[in-house]
């Protein structure tokens, strides 16, 4: 997939911009403990809702939000 924003690394991290295939695990990983502190991502988030949310922010992204 063609990166939309500069990819960072550091030492000990890669800041990057979501893909598609992150739809899965991203679901995956907004649990109650997680999203308790997002005000905007609901637990549980099915993989449909996270892809969808990727899409949207990627059409931001490259509408230049």
């Amino acid at each position: 997939m063609t990166e939309l924003l500069p990819v960072i690394d550091t030492e000990r991290l890669r800041l990057r911009a979501l893909e598609t295939t992150d739809a899965d695990d991203m679901a995956a990983n907004m649990t109650p403990a997680v999203t308790r502190w997002l005000s905007s991502w609901p637990s549980p988030l099915s993989r449909e809702a996270a892809l969808a949310r990727i899409e949207r922010s990627r059409a931001a992204i490259q509408a230049g939000g």
